[in-house]
């Protein structure tokens, strides 16, 4: 019998766009994992023309007794800062805080700000969500 560990996974980062018409979103590539699976989750921004992004803070909460967060990479926009912590800090804080900037706010259009990899650990809903 397989079980799934995420029916949803829900949330978006606390924006720090300058842009107040970007569109953020959040999509992740497998909502039902089984144990041991990975987990993307992909944070996006749609920059409408003639706004530029500038930089966000992305702020992600899980339980770590449910998903680790294995991997953190940088997206299409600007340049990402990743969470300094060790995968060990983060996973036991069961938070990731990470970044994106722009020298020159010239990034508009859809552009990925950022993927945070998780592994499945154990069976049941769990979420991803906003941190402060």
């Amino acid at each position: 019998m397989s079980r799934h560990l995420l029916a949803a996974v829900i949330g978006v980062f606390g924006a720090g766009l300058v842009v107040s018409a970007a569109d953020v979103t959040l999509s992740v590539d497998n909502a039902t994992p089984n144990v041991n699976d990975t987990i993307a989750v992909t944070i996006r921004a749609s920059v409408p023309a003639g706004e530029s992004f500038v930089a966000a803070n992305q702020y992600l909460a899980f339980d770590p007794a449910k998903i680790e967060l294995t991997a953190q990479a940088a997206g299409s926009a600007g340049v990402f800062v990743p969470d300094s912590r060790g995968l060990a800090a983060i996973n036991a804080a069961g938070a990731v805080h990470a970044g994106v900037y722009t020298l020159s706010g010239a990034v508009s259009g859809n552009v990925t700000l950022g993927v945070f990899t998780f592994k499945a650990l154990a069976p049941g809903v769990t979420q991803v969500k906003t941190a402060p």
